[in-house]
């Protein structure tokens, strides 16, 4: 059992195995592959702990972070003009959004257009917007970043389920719009690094009414897209908010960036954590099948961003370790890879030669997917 002192935790560090408060292993403190939360390390200090115990090895975020920039450098011809054109998108989105927090007029075309232009974009790079949504770095609390997100998501999953061109504009803009509420609610409690009162957990729960009151009577726009920002809490199973809505009560525009919003919120930088890789969050949103998510949107979901989301690091049956960098909506399990390591142990470094399409190449198959630190080690000569 190793001894861990108190300085040498934190916010977002993980252990391969569980850590105790004591060497007998009677009182848990942290589960294994579990980020530590910086209320979590207060309270060690609140209760003078000086040193924790665990069997496990620690897993430190900075290193995280350093292989996702490395797993970013992947990309297409392509992205560099996605990226500039989507932060553009994401400066016109910051005007309309400083504009409802002033309670000033937003003119409804301003909006249409980013909102048009985004679902041009998704026409045009199909997947490779994921790589924005994975990549980009976007802080949770960037709204307006975080809005482009969430509807680049939703309207990749709209293509998936068809949904006529027309239709995804209404759903995009209730994508794009479905956190306004959030400028309503007290600086103080949306930045709290602290667990929220009873009081305060009430406040942050109205934004969802805040935000159909923006779109709907602010706004002007029709009830459908209100309806996204009022529902896309709610939950399958009846358990969400404001109205502890069920199944098919729940509109399906908001059932769409409900999943959205929640894959969206893993791979994003947190104050507390580093942001999860996308097989991770996947994992996670397929744990919620029945419960929080629609079972038939997840499926499409599934199909739209795969099992093995881009950027996800998979070993393979033959001992390989490469990235996904396409998935495949026909076979989720088979994407199409660069290898980073070969079967061999030789050093790949995920160049074009080092291509891999499981399609294709029947005899290979996905084992399991790892994290990054998992094989970080083996990166650094590439």
């Amino acid at each position: 059992m190793k001894v861990i002192a108190i300085n040498e935790l934190k916010p977002g560090i993980r252990f391969t195995s569980p850590v105790y408060l004591d060497k007998e292993k009677k009182s848990l403190f942290l589960p294994a592959d579990v980020p530590l939360k910086g209320k979590d390390l207060q309270k060690l200090i609140k209760w003078n702990i000086e040193e924790v115990y665990s069997e496990g090895e620690a897993i430190d975020p900075d290193n995280t972070r350093d292989l996702m920039l490395f797993l970013s450098s992947f990309h297409t011809p392509h992205q560099k003009e996605l990226y500039e054109r989507l932060k553009g998108v994401i400066g016109e989105t910051k005007e309309v959004f400083d504009r409802i927090a002033e309670m000033s007029s937003v003119q409804r075309d301003h909006i249409d257009r980013i909102v048009d232009g985004l679902v041009s974009i998704v026409e045009r790079f199909g997947q490779e917007v994921l790589h924005f949504v994975l990549y980009s770095g976007v802080d949770v609390y960037d709204l307006p970043a975080n809005g482009v997100c969430i509807t680049l998501l939703s309207l990749l999953l709209a293509e998936t389920l068809q949904v006529p061109r027309h239709r995804r504009l209404s759903l995009g803009t209730g994508a794009l719009l479905h956190d306004v509420g959030m400028l309503r609610i007290p600086e103080h409690i949306l930045h709290k690094d602290s667990s929220l009162t009873e009081t305060e957990l009430h406040l942050m729960r109205t934004h969802p009414v805040h935000a159909y009151r923006i779109i709907h009577n602010e706004l002007g726009y029709p009830e459908e897209v209100a309806l996204v920002a009022l529902q896309h809490h709610e939950r399958w199973d009846g358990r969400g908010y404001p109205k502890s809505l069920v199944g098919d009560e729940i509109s399906p525009f908001a059932r769409i960036v409900s999943v959205a919003d929640a894959f969206q919120a893993m791979v994003s930088d947190r104050p507390y954590r580093s942001p999860l890789t996308g097989y991770t969050a996947m994992r996670s949103i397929l744990s919620e099948n029945g419960k929080r998510f629609d079972p038939e949107i997840l499926k499409a979901f599934i199909r739209t961003v795969g099992i093995y989301p881009l950027g996800s690091l998979v070993v393979l049956n033959n001992g390989a370790v490469g990235v996904v960098v396409e998935t495949n909506p026909r076979a989720p399990l088979r994407p199409r890879l660069r290898l980073l390591v070969s079967a061999e142990g030789r050093e790949l470094g995920g160049r074009d030669e080092a291509a891999c399409d499981l399609e294709k190449n029947r005899s290979l198959f996905i084992v399991k997917a790892v994290e990054p630190q998992e094989i970080k080690s083996r990166l650094v000569s590439r």
